[in-house]
């Protein structure tokens, strides 16, 4: 007996303990014990979840890296394109002088800006708008040697195919192709 008031909470007795013992086992009972197949089905599921969340982590590193290389090729495109597009207008220029023998002639790009589209449906403060300057066109302009008309339009149907050659050569100046055929030029 020495040795169950030992064990007893608040130097009760064991005896005056025992009720409430009963009592913890039964709710034990009611609850159940552990099934094996709660813990096999919680280790599979664990692992699902760090194999989807180590795929996250990839998906959204590879996204990172594809907004870099998209930034990266945009600056590229831009710049080599303004560098052809200043190529092609001098060699117009050059082809145009040759032709008419003398004046000037010019390519002018026509931009326009424009609101980014994005996926997202709510509208935008101020600082998230962000515009994009876009090419809407190109617009020539030509002055023969003697004459001041700036507009392709107001020359004559001759000078305006002579204008076309001289873009013509000055494309194919910029970008040769391995062969051309003209015909009828007009």
């Amino acid at each position: 007996e020495h040795a169950k008031r030992n064990f007893a909470p608040n130097g009760e007795s064991a005896e005056s303990v025992l009720p409430q013992i009963q009592k913890l086992k039964y709710q034990l009972q009611l609850i159940g014990g552990i099934d094996p197949e709660v813990v096999k089905e919680y280790e599979e599921t664990r692992a699902r979840h760090e194999f989807l969340d180590s795929q996250t982590t990839d998906l959204r590193k590879a996204i990172d890296d594809l907004g870099r290389v998209i930034v990266e090729l945009d600056t590229t495109i831009k710049a080599r394109s303004e560098s052809a597009f200043r190529n092609l207008n001098r060699d117009f220029d050059r082809f145009f002088k040759t032709l008419f023998g003398g004046g000037h002639a010019e390519l002018i790009q026509l931009r326009t800006e424009t609101d980014e589209e994005t996926e997202e449906s709510e509208p935008k403060t101020e600082a998230q708008q962000k515009t994009i300057d876009r090419i809407a066109g190109i617009d020539i302009n030509a002055t023969p040697p003697g004459k001041k008309i700036k507009n392709i339009s107001m020359l004559a149907g001759g000078e305006r195919a002579r204008v076309s050659i001289a873009l013509i050569c000055a494309i194919m100046m910029t970008n040769p192709s391995p062969f051309v055929v003209r015909d009828e030029v007009d």
